[in-house]
């Protein structure tokens, strides 16, 4: 049987979770008693609430840790959902940083076209060889519409033209980054820039055609000579015959090319044993095309500056009859320049 008693709660706030008691003492308890067991009582919630936030923070860190790993292996699968989409792909994607520049992930053909795997490095320098962000960056402009931007370019580092796609996407990070879609049409490029080609080159063959049709004497070679500036985009030029002794002999040149030239004795006729070793000269010995996309040193004092020149013997039956030449071209004579410049000869 109780004869006495002494109990005091313990209490969080307005809840109780437990009772400090005390009974059967001989004599009861008195106010000493009550005071000293709420003290202990005291103690003991502070112990006690203490061991419950930290059994608490505990649990609280073990679902935080769950969440985590759960969050990193949701995060890894969807990477590698991903990276199959991109591999599965034929045509080049990559995935990238648009504030760094960091390069996230490519596929399996564009890793294969490059050599190497370009994860982690700068785009600009993994696909383009720079050393600073290409002139050309799409990124600002994708950021700012929010819309894929379709493009065209050629890739120097890889030989390549693309038809390119970017836009901007949701990376499973949470991040803004850019997609890149591009589609190789070299093969195309190359078919479009022949058929360019050889419609520019039927065009000069039926030009020069009219002008043996139409004119005579000097406005025929007049005539030629501007088919000649006009197709290799040159400021100067001359059209010239090997007349029977096997001079030189030049109708035309390049209307105010005789006014601003300053060589003493000039004349329309170059014997051929005043001949020296410039490129026309070059050109008729060796009876072939002869191109010098370097300032030429060669010329005679007072003769007008040549930046660069490309000399065409014009041939019948295998043997030179005559010679043109185009000069100071605002830049170098190409492979398709020769390919016209043979073309009207």
């Amino acid at each position: 049987p109780i004869e006495a008693f002494l109990g005091v709660p313990l209490q969080q706030g307005d809840q109780t979770f437990g009772l400090v008691a005390l009974a059967n003492r001989p004599g009861g308890y008195g106010d000493e008693d009550l005071e000293a067991v709420q003290r202990l009582a005291g103690a003991v919630n502070q112990v006690l609430h203490r061991r419950r936030s930290e059994r608490d923070l505990v649990d609280h860190r073990l679902r935080l840790a769950a969440l985590i790993a759960d969050r990193d292996r949701d995060m890894r699968a969807e990477n590698a959902r991903f990276q199959a989409m991109l591999d599965a792909h034929p045509d080049v994607l990559y995935v990238s940083d648009p504030q760094t520049y960091e390069v996230i992930a490519v596929n399996a053909p564009f890793a294969e076209l490059l050599g190497e795997d370009p994860v982690g490095k700068k785009c600009y320098a993994a696909f383009q060889g720079f050393d600073a962000p290409c002139s050309f960056c799409t990124n600002e402009t994708i950021l700012e519409t929010r819309k894929p931007h379709t493009w065209t370019y050629h890739n120097e580092q890889l030989d390549s033209s693309f038809h390119i796609t970017d836009q901007i996407i949701r990376w499973p990070d949470g991040r803004d980054v850019r997609l890149e879609l591009a589609v190789d049409i070299t093969e195309q490029m190359k078919a479009q820039q022949a058929l360019e080609q050889a419609n520019r080159e039927l065009d000069i063959r039926n030009r020069v055609a009219r002008v043996f049709l139409l004119r005579e004497d000097e406005e025929l070679y007049a005539g030629v000579l501007e088919i000649v500036l006009d197709a290799l985009q040159s400021e100067f030029g001359v059209v010239g015959y090997l007349d029977d002794q096997g001079d030189l002999v030049c109708p035309s040149m390049t209307r105010h090319v005789w006014d601003q030239c300053e060589v003493p004795q000039k004349s329309f006729v170059f014997p051929r044993d005043t001949w020296g070793d410039v490129t026309w000269c070059r050109a008729i010995r060796e009876r072939r095309i002869v191109c010098d996309n370097e300032p030429s040193t060669r010329i005679p004092e007072g003769h007008i500056p040549i930046r660069r020149n490309l000399a065409v013997p014009v041939l019948h039956r295998g043997e030179v009859v005559g010679m043109f030449q185009a000069a100071n071209k605002a830049d170098d004579y190409t492979d398709v320049d020769l390919a016209l410049a043979q073309t009207v000869a």
